[in-house]
């Protein structure tokens, strides 16, 4: 009985803090399976008995010490991993609000765009909105009316995707073969002062309509002087049966 009571104290000392200055660096866990085993050896198995248990105490305090330092390793490291989850997050709803703020943007320029486009096309249309009369048996144009076409051109030159119909018409005294080349003639004339203000050729179609289309009557001569015309029609390329007739 003396005997395992001495083995019992011997194996509370060594269990003890103060033991040895590397036991008092050694992880507290292993420090605790040392001192159970060396109790737990000692009882069951004397001095042998402490000696082994120490010894298993002490793997089994570092095993646990290892799986506990491994899970707080993982819990900072997904603790990390949710940070920055979140972090990209926060930058990819701020990347997503600053793409939709410049697609807001776009969109606001293209109606804009859109809306001076159609300012643009009314303001060629209101120039555009004046017939080019003709004195009788004349295809020449007078100093104003080319002055009028020269702004026209102007603005024509600047639509690429519009081309330019230019119809010739003539009233119905005479005979229709002169008529016709009347009519020709006057389209020619205005066909002339806008490529020499700057229209290309290429956009430009010419028709020589005669009399066809006149609807005064002989004797008024008023209404004859409307017949000695040139029309201008621009027509958009990419639609060809969309045509703004002037």
């Amino acid at each position: 009985m003396t005997k395992h009571i001495l083995i019992l104290a011997l194996a509370v000392g060594l269990a003890s803090p103060a033991w040895t200055a590397e036991n008092n660096a050694a992880p507290k866990e292993e420090s605790i399976g040392v001192g159970s085993g060396l109790v737990a050896g000692a009882l069951a198995g004397g001095p042998v008995g402490a000696i082994v248990g120490a010894a298993m105490g002490g793997w089994l305090g570092d095993k646990f010490h290892r799986e506990r330092s491994a899970k707080l390793d993982f819990e900072r490291q997904s603790e990390q991993a949710r940070l920055e989850s979140e972090q990209a997050r926060l930058e990819a709803d701020e990347l997503f609000g600053r793409l939709q703020s410049r697609n807001a943007d776009l969109s606001q320029l293209r109606s804009q765009w859109r809306v001076a486009q159609r300012d643009y096309r009314n303001a060629l249309q209101q120039a555009l909105d004046t017939q080019i009369y003709f004195r009788t048996g004349e295809s020449k144009l007078d100093d104003e009316t080319g002055e009028r076409l020269s702004r026209v051109a102007g603005l024509i030159a600047e639509l690429d995707d519009l081309d330019v119909v230019v119809e010739g018409h003539a009233d119905a005294r005479g005979a229709e073969d002169y008529n016709e080349q009347l009519s020709s003639a006057r389209a020619q004339a205005v066909h002339d002062a806008l490529v020499q203000a700057g229209v290309s050729p290429r956009r430009i179609h010419s028709i020589a309509v005669g009399e066809r289309l006149s609807t005064a009557d002989e004797k008024d001569l008023d209404a004859m002087a409307l017949d000695r015309r040139v029309n201008l029609s621009i027509v958009d390329q990419r639609a060809p049966n969309r045509v703004a007739r002037q």
